[in-house]
């Protein structure tokens, strides 16, 4: 990834390579694999035109990798980098959000399970730690992009993650406390942006003023 330093010196058609070549990379051993996820991060950023042109293939390479949590901390980690990079996904298809879905939802499945959970704790307090760590960016990549689907496109989503939630939680004792947040954004945010607290009314405006904090509720304003 020191190539991409030296940018101005290729031409697009090299940039589109060494793109390529990043994401071919992710399907070699770990080592080199995890050395690509890195370069793509930069490169979501420097090499952005080639990034994008081929950021729908590479999501299939993407939701093929399936290795340990060191590895996967650094695939979510550049999906929700891409999720706050518009130009990077304005040309994505209804399968290009599915496959984002999917990949946060493989590591829910895996990392929730309760031999996953087991053998992280026995390793040691650190790996526990980092599989908590891609629990939380893979829901997080979640309601991310969820956000990011216009409001008539969610619906066809909803159902497929509530599954794939659904299937993350079988063979547990009781839902996770993360996947009933999660359930209880789905119902908000699936028909309209809904705001998680009403607004303050027009008398509590009137007693508190505009500025201030309202009545019952500490810290809110408007």
């Amino acid at each position: 990834h020191i190539l991409i330093s030296y940018r101005t010196l290729f031409t697009r058609s090299q940039q589109d390579e060494m793109v390529e070549a990043f994401f071919s990379g992710l399907n070699k051993s770990q080592n080199t694999a995890k050395a690509c996820v890195r370069a793509l991060s930069i490169g979501a950023l420097e090499l952005q035109k080639s990034f994008t042109r081929l950021l729908s293939a590479g999501l299939v390479k993407l939701s093929t990798v399936m290795s340990s949590t060191a590895m996967s901390v650094h695939i979510l980690e550049l999906i929700a980098s891409v999720g706050h990079m518009p130009a990077c996904y304005v040309n994505f298809t209804e399968g290009d959000y599915r496959r984002v879905f999917g990949i946060a939802l493989q590591y829910i499945q895996y990392h929730q399970s309760s031999n996953a959970a087991r053998e992280d704790f026995k390793a040691s307090p650190s790996a526990f730690a980092l599989s908590q760590y891609v629990m939380m960016l893979a829901y997080y990549n979640l309601a991310l992009w969820f956000m990011l689907l216009r409001v008539s496109e969610r619906p066809k989503h909803m159902q497929s993650i509530a599954r794939g939630l659904l299937l993350a939680n079988d063979g547990l004792d009781k839902i996770s406390d993360q996947t009933e947040v999660m359930f209880d954004f789905l119902a908000r945010m699936t028909h309209a942006n809904a705001q998680p607290k009403p607004k303050r009314s027009f008398i509590n405006n009137m007693l508190m003023g505009p500025g201030s904090v309202g009545i019952g509720r500490p810290g809110v304003k408007d």
